[in-house]
């Protein structure tokens, strides 16, 4: 909740774990240009995700309150969010 991520290089696999089955479900596959925690971003709410890295990873990161400035305050950055 405290960073926005992107990606510059490697592979990770975002998922969840089902509390009452045990089972994990693996939602994203994320490479090189994805981002990540943009559902925080929006909703400003916690979410429990397991975060698996899949190769080596390099990844760049900003604080959510300086993605959230420029979001409001420069349109070209929120159309690339979109």
């Amino acid at each position: 909740m405290k960073y926005f991520y992107v990606i510059v290089s490697g592979r990770i696999k975002i998922s969840q774990i089902n509390p009452d089955t045990g089972r994990e479900f693996a939602f994203l596959l994320l490479g090189p240009g994805d981002v990540f925690d943009v559902i925080c971003l929006v909703d400003d709410q916690e979410h429990l995700v397991q975060i698996d890295i899949l190769e080596d990873v390099q990844i760049l990161y900003i604080f959510m309150r300086e993605v959230r400035f420029w979001i409001q305050n420069h349109a070209d950055f929120n159309k690339t969010l979109c």
